[in-house]
């Protein structure tokens, strides 16, 4: 299985012949579509975010406490952020679980790994509307039922996501840096041990991290202004720098030995290259969706007297950058399930491809034979 999720190039053969030229710039409009479609989603995102930046930067003048209309202008981006997210995300994970769990005949490791993340980010997803309701129902000021829930959910599944994510990469490492040795300890039942391993200790920590802030009576919930609980900060940043640190060396690693391989067998070179952007694809979105939000954490962990948060709005950026990895639970379908070819002959999409793909090169063959014709008349 080639397990980081290239697909070979399609090859169909059409009314008029073979037309591999055609065939390839084909598939790469159609995976270009698909990345612009991304794009486009990411700069909408963003540019809703600096308009509501600015706006209150200019209104507010860096005064203390925001104002209501700010406070108003603020709500409608999370709730439009979070319908977004949730609407989309819910129609791509549960279309990959079900993909995943009835589709696909072998077990594989990253067969299972998937499933795990699909049904991270899915839980996820549903943290977005509890949340929105703890928005409205609780006093800013105050943790409450509601707002324990949904920040509760929300660190324990970015915290699987962002551990399964990583476990693909070290998968992906031992499997192309160390082929033989692999085939010892790869096994889709280790693999499934691991994965249920990981999700007892990220549940057993966040319930321990919850319990501790309500004994020392802290904030919890991420939607205070002012989260004054260094334990869940600290906590934030040591799950995430340490699989950073990993991710990025595997992923390295990969690229480095995938570039070395093109070089000598250009045969493949076509399919190296496409594995090389997905495995750097995967890379840049997990820091695009992670990592502006742990920054953030490093400096409001840094200031302790909240002298930058208050004369930065580091709040505000901070509520950004959790909506931003909220956002990842659309990416991760993009950039493991529907780039895989094991997911798309699951689940019909190359013949779905196939099907546009002839329908394309005939209507193509068919003007160049009217084109022809006409000239020789």
């Amino acid at each position: 299985m080639k397990f980081w999720g290239s697909s070979e190039v399609l090859q169909t053969t059409a009314s008029c012949g073979e037309d591999k030229g055609s065939q390839r710039s084909f598939c790469r409009l159609i995976l270009q579509t698909e990345s612009l479609k991304v794009f486009s989603f990411s700069v909408w995102y963003v540019a809703i975010q600096q308009y509501q930046l600015v706006r209150m930067n200019g209104s507010n003048n860096w005064s203390n406490t925001p104002s209501r209309e700010n406070e108003t202008s603020s709500s409608i981006t999370t709730y439009v952020c979070i319908t977004i997210v949730f609407s989309v995300g819910l129609v791509f994970n549960v279309f990959a679980l079900w993909v995943f769990c009835y589709k696909m005949k072998k077990w594989t490791e990253t067969r299972i790994f998937v499933i795990n993340l699909a049904a991270a980010d899915l839980c996820l997803i549903f943290s977005g509307p509890i949340l929105l309701y703890s928005m409205k129902e609780s006093n800013q000021q105050e943790d409450n039922a509601w707002c324990r829930t949904s920040q509760s959910i929300y660190l324990i599944n970015k915290q699987m996501s962002i551990y399964i994510v990583t476990l693909i990469a070290v998968d992906r490492y031992f499997a192309i840096k160390y082929p033989l040795k692999a085939k010892i300890f790869r096994s889709p039942l280790k693999a499934a041990i691991t994965c249920g391993v990981f999700w007892i200790l990220v549940i057993v920590s966040v319930i321990l991290l919850l319990i501790s802030s309500k004994l020392y009576k802290s904030n919890f919930c991420f939607g205070k202004r002012r989260m004054r609980d260094i334990r869940l900060r600290v906590f934030s940043l040591l799950i995430f720098f340490i699989p950073l640190l990993i991710l990025t060396f595997c992923s390295i690693q990969v690229i480095s030995s995938l570039i070395k391989k093109k070089k000598m067998e250009a045969r493949e070179e076509t399919l190296i290259q496409k594995a090389v952007y997905i495995v750097s694809a995967n890379l840049i979105i997990f820091l695009i969706c992670f990592l502006p939000q742990h920054i953030l954490l490093l400096v409001q962990l840094w200031d302790k007297q909240n002298v930058f948060l208050e004369r930065s709005n580091l709040g505000i950026l901070l509520t950004t950058s959790y909506q931003l990895a909220y956002i990842n639970c659309c990416l991760d379908a993009v950039g493991y399930y529907f780039v895989a070819k094991e997911f798309q002959e699951a689940s019909g999409l190359i013949r779905f491809t196939q099907r546009r793909l002839e329908t394309d090169i005939k209507s193509s063959c068919t003007v160049h034979r009217t084109v022809h014709l006409t000239l020789t008349d």
